[in-house]
């Protein structure tokens, strides 16, 4: 009976290896799952390196790329090694957090991440966020930070202490809401700065922006929006490609009147986006073709070596003509 038994188990043992091994068989002949013409059903993500899952990664909002560590067990170390892109508004997104509580979060983050960093979205609006955003800039999981967004309170006297540890790896770079002299801009040297964008700035004398444009060998575009405190600007960059101007208005604060393009070689498109008395002048701009402006009220002089290809208007005003003046 015993033997008989025996015989038994080994026989349904023996038909389930070989069913197993049709079913080996057939897995290894089997082609790749795709179900329909669309491919639904394929993880291709997962397939990726974990180098370009980390650049992924680094285009998603803070908390959204936070919460990719609970995706799988792979996923789980690639937040904290991708580039960082950390935004205070992201951060705070869905309630309301004090910046007491914001300094906790930014803590928690930048221990957590070994960088580099990519991108710092910040306001400074008072001391606590202030010392929030120093915390950041200072922090190596902010290493090598390409994209820095800083909108300040009205006033702030920015030190170029504050910038200092970010501005060699810089490519973009905005500013916001604050006062800009000759002290804040003196040492810095943005060396792969591509976008230069100053937002309700005030300028403390025209040598402070020209200062702060020669530190930037490689800028590609500026632009200027609602900047104040000086009547006229020179702009002498060898690199700069595109130039646009949006002026602040009137008041009691003194707002650009005069903007002359002193030296720029590869200067290419010259935009003015608003309806002030701006006076224009450009004097060397070789390669300048395009020129854009919404107001009937841009005086432009150019040189006689300067030849623009292409005049445009923006917001419904194509009716409209400037006055052109040829030195």
């Amino acid at each position: 009976m015993n033997v008989n038994r025996k015989r038994s188990m080994e026989a349904r043992a023996s038909s389930r290896n070989r069913k197993l091994a049709a079913l080996e068989s057939a897995e290894e002949l089997r082609p790749n799952p795709v179900v329909g013409a669309r491919g639904e059903g394929v993880d291709y993500i997962s397939r990726l390196p974990n180098e370009v899952l980390g650049e992924i990664i680094s285009l998603l909002p803070t908390n959204d790329a936070a919460c990719t560590q609970i995706l799988a067990r792979r996923w789980r170390p690639l937040w904290c090694s991708a580039p960082l892109n950390l935004d205070f508004d992201h951060l705070r997104r869905g309630r309301r957090i004090r910046n007491n509580e914001l300094g906790d979060r930014l803590s928690r983050i930048l221990h957590s991440h070994r960088g580099p960093g990519r991108r710092l979205h910040a306001w400074a609006d008072d001391e606590a966020s202030y010392n929030a955003v120093e915390e950041c800039l200072s922090s190596p999981a902010l290493d090598k930070i390409q994209e820095l967004e800083v909108e300040f309170s009205y006033e702030t006297a920015v030190p170029a202490s504050f910038f200092s540890s970010s501005s060699p790896t810089l490519r973009v770079f905005q500013i916001g809401r604050c006062s800009i002299s000759d002290a804040t801009v003196h040492g810095l040297k943005f060396s792969m700065l591509k976008q230069l964008g100053l937002e309700f700035v005030e300028i403390k004398s025209g040598r402070s922006l020209c200062d702060m444009i020669a530190c930037c060998p490689v800028l590609d575009c500026l632009h200027m929006s609602a900047c104040y405190g000086v009547k006229c600007l020179r702009i002498n960059s060898p690199s700069v490609r595109r130039i646009g101007v949006h002026n602040a208005s009137g008041g009691e604060r003194i707002i650009l009147e005069q903007l002359i393009i002193d030296n720029a070689p590869r200067l290419e498109t010259l935009l003015h986006f608003d309806d002030s008395n701006l006076h224009l002048s450009v004097l060397y701009a070789p390669k300048l073709e395009n020129l854009g402006f919404c107001t009937d009220s841009t005086n432009i002089v150019f040189d006689s070596d300067v030849e623009v290809t292409c005049i445009f208007f923006y917001i419904q005003v194509i009716h409209k003509i400037c006055t052109i003046y040829i030195a």
